[in-house]
Protein backbone atom coordinates (compact mmCIF):
# COMPACT_ATOMS: atom_id res chain seq x y z
CA UNK A 1 0.00 0.00 0.00
CA UNK A 2 1.01 3.63 -0.33
CA UNK A 3 1.91 4.06 3.37
CA UNK A 4 4.34 1.12 3.28
CA UNK A 5 5.80 2.41 0.01
CA UNK A 6 6.47 5.79 1.66
CA UNK A 7 8.24 4.08 4.57
CA UNK A 8 10.32 1.94 2.21
CA UNK A 9 11.21 4.98 0.09
CA UNK A 10 12.21 6.85 3.26
CA UNK A 11 14.38 3.93 4.42
CA UNK A 12 16.07 3.81 1.00
CA UNK A 13 16.87 7.53 1.26
CA UNK A 14 18.31 7.05 4.77
CA UNK A 15 20.36 4.05 3.60
CA UNK A 16 21.79 6.05 0.67
CA UNK A 17 22.59 8.94 3.02
CA UNK A 18 24.41 6.54 5.34
CA UNK A 19 26.47 5.16 2.46
CA UNK A 20 27.26 8.69 1.30
CA UNK A 21 28.44 9.58 4.82
CA UNK A 22 30.72 6.53 4.94
CA UNK A 23 32.13 7.38 1.52
CA UNK A 24 32.91 10.94 2.66
CA UNK A 25 34.72 9.65 5.76
CA UNK A 26 36.50 7.11 3.56
CA UNK A 27 37.71 9.92 1.29
CA UNK A 28 39.12 11.84 4.26
CA UNK A 29 40.91 8.76 5.61
CA UNK A 30 42.37 7.91 2.21
CA UNK A 31 43.70 11.44 1.80
CA UNK A 32 44.93 11.98 5.36
CA UNK A 33 48.56 10.98 4.71
CA UNK A 34 48.57 9.06 7.98
CA UNK A 35 50.50 5.79 7.75
CA UNK A 36 47.74 3.26 8.40
CA UNK A 37 45.90 0.28 7.05
CA UNK A 38 42.25 1.18 6.65
CA UNK A 39 39.69 -1.62 6.44
CA UNK A 40 36.19 -0.59 5.38
CA UNK A 41 32.86 -2.37 5.78
CA UNK A 42 34.10 -5.42 7.68
CA UNK A 43 31.81 -8.09 9.16
CA UNK A 44 33.15 -10.35 11.90
CA UNK A 45 31.43 -13.46 13.18
CA UNK A 46 33.15 -15.09 16.14
CA UNK A 47 31.53 -17.65 18.43
CA UNK A 48 28.17 -16.05 19.29
CA UNK A 49 29.31 -12.54 18.34
CA UNK A 50 28.54 -10.68 15.15
CA UNK A 51 29.72 -7.15 14.39
CA UNK A 52 29.60 -4.94 11.32
CA UNK A 53 32.43 -2.38 11.31
CA UNK A 54 32.38 0.78 9.23
CA UNK A 55 36.15 1.22 9.56
CA UNK A 56 38.99 -0.56 11.32
CA UNK A 57 42.12 1.58 11.24
CA UNK A 58 45.40 -0.12 12.06
CA UNK A 59 48.57 1.81 12.90
CA UNK A 60 51.83 0.80 14.55
CA UNK A 61 50.65 2.23 17.89
CA UNK A 62 46.94 1.38 18.05
CA UNK A 63 43.84 0.06 16.32
CA UNK A 64 40.82 2.33 16.01
CA UNK A 65 37.26 1.26 15.38
CA UNK A 66 35.56 4.16 13.63
CA UNK A 67 31.79 4.30 13.33
CA UNK A 68 30.47 6.75 10.72
CA UNK A 69 26.97 8.12 11.19
CA UNK A 70 25.15 10.42 8.80
CA UNK A 71 22.31 11.35 11.08
CA UNK A 72 19.39 13.59 10.19
CA UNK A 73 18.36 16.29 12.63
CA UNK A 74 20.19 17.90 15.49
CA UNK A 75 21.69 15.79 18.27
CA UNK A 76 21.83 16.62 21.95
CA UNK A 77 23.81 14.40 24.29
CA UNK A 78 22.65 14.63 27.90
CA UNK A 79 24.77 14.48 31.05
CA UNK A 80 23.64 10.86 31.39
CA UNK A 81 24.96 10.04 27.92
CA UNK A 82 21.55 9.79 26.26
CA UNK A 83 21.28 10.83 22.61
CA UNK A 84 18.23 12.92 21.67
CA UNK A 85 17.50 13.76 18.06
CA UNK A 86 15.43 16.84 17.11
CA UNK A 87 13.90 16.98 13.66
CA UNK A 88 12.98 20.39 12.27
CA UNK A 89 10.59 21.55 9.60
CA UNK A 90 11.73 23.72 6.69
CA UNK A 91 11.03 26.84 8.75
CA UNK A 92 13.29 25.62 11.57
CA UNK A 93 10.66 24.57 14.10
CA UNK A 94 11.21 21.30 15.94
CA UNK A 95 8.39 18.91 15.05
CA UNK A 96 9.78 15.74 16.60
CA UNK A 97 12.16 14.83 19.41
CA UNK A 98 13.19 11.24 19.93
CA UNK A 99 15.74 9.26 21.82
CA UNK A 100 18.13 7.15 19.79
CA UNK A 101 20.51 4.32 20.46
CA UNK A 102 23.92 5.65 21.38
CA UNK A 103 26.48 5.23 18.59
CA UNK A 104 29.11 5.36 21.35
CA UNK A 105 27.61 2.26 22.99
CA UNK A 106 27.29 0.57 19.62
CA UNK A 107 30.93 1.21 18.81
CA UNK A 108 32.13 0.14 22.27
CA UNK A 109 30.40 -3.17 21.66
CA UNK A 110 32.29 -3.47 18.37
CA UNK A 111 35.59 -2.66 20.11
CA UNK A 112 34.95 -5.33 22.73
CA UNK A 113 34.18 -7.95 20.07
CA UNK A 114 37.28 -7.06 18.06
CA UNK A 115 39.46 -7.14 21.19
CA UNK A 116 38.02 -10.54 22.15
CA UNK A 117 38.77 -11.97 18.70
CA UNK A 118 42.29 -10.55 18.44
CA UNK A 119 43.34 -11.53 21.98
CA UNK A 120 41.79 -15.02 21.92
CA UNK A 121 43.35 -15.75 18.54
CA UNK A 122 46.75 -14.51 19.72
CA UNK A 123 46.97 -11.65 17.24
CA UNK A 124 47.56 -8.94 19.87
CA UNK A 125 48.44 -8.78 23.54
CA UNK A 126 48.68 -5.13 24.52
CA UNK A 127 47.99 -3.03 21.41
CA UNK A 128 45.29 -0.50 22.41
CA UNK A 129 41.98 -0.59 20.56
CA UNK A 130 40.33 2.82 20.52
CA UNK A 131 36.82 3.88 19.68
CA UNK A 132 35.55 6.94 17.83
CA UNK A 133 32.30 8.00 16.21
CA UNK A 134 32.27 10.52 13.40
CA UNK A 135 29.09 12.33 12.45
CA UNK A 136 29.29 12.73 8.71
CA UNK A 137 26.37 15.10 8.11
CA UNK A 138 27.66 18.68 7.97
CA UNK A 139 24.13 20.01 8.53
CA UNK A 140 23.70 18.24 11.85
CA UNK A 141 24.22 20.38 14.93
CA UNK A 142 25.73 18.43 17.82
CA UNK A 143 25.35 19.65 21.38
CA UNK A 144 27.73 17.52 23.43
CA UNK A 145 28.68 20.05 26.10
CA UNK A 146 26.65 18.37 28.86
CA UNK A 147 27.83 14.89 27.81
CA UNK A 148 30.29 12.92 29.96
CA UNK A 149 33.93 13.53 28.99
CA UNK A 150 34.26 9.96 27.70
CA UNK A 151 31.58 10.71 25.10
CA UNK A 152 32.81 14.22 24.32
CA UNK A 153 36.29 12.88 23.59
CA UNK A 154 35.08 10.07 21.31
CA UNK A 155 32.58 11.82 19.07
CA UNK A 156 33.63 14.04 16.17
CA UNK A 157 31.84 15.93 13.45
CA UNK A 158 32.98 16.14 9.88
CA UNK A 159 32.55 19.75 8.85
CA UNK A 160 32.22 19.61 5.08
CA UNK A 161 30.84 17.33 2.41
CA UNK A 162 32.92 16.06 -0.48
CA UNK A 163 32.48 13.57 -3.24
CA UNK A 164 34.71 10.56 -2.91
CA UNK A 165 37.13 9.14 -5.40
CA UNK A 166 38.90 6.25 -3.75
CA UNK A 167 38.08 3.79 -1.02
CA UNK A 168 40.05 2.14 1.72
CA UNK A 169 41.11 -1.40 0.93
Amino acid sequence: NSNKKKLIDRDIVFFKQGLDGEQNVNYELKNSFIPMLCLHDIRIEYKDYVAQFDFIIITKKFIMVLEAKKLNGDIEITSGGDFIRSLKSNNGKVFKKEGMYSPISQNERHVNILREVLVKEGVIKTLPIKSAVILANSKTIVNKYKAPKGIQNNIYKRSEERRVGKECS
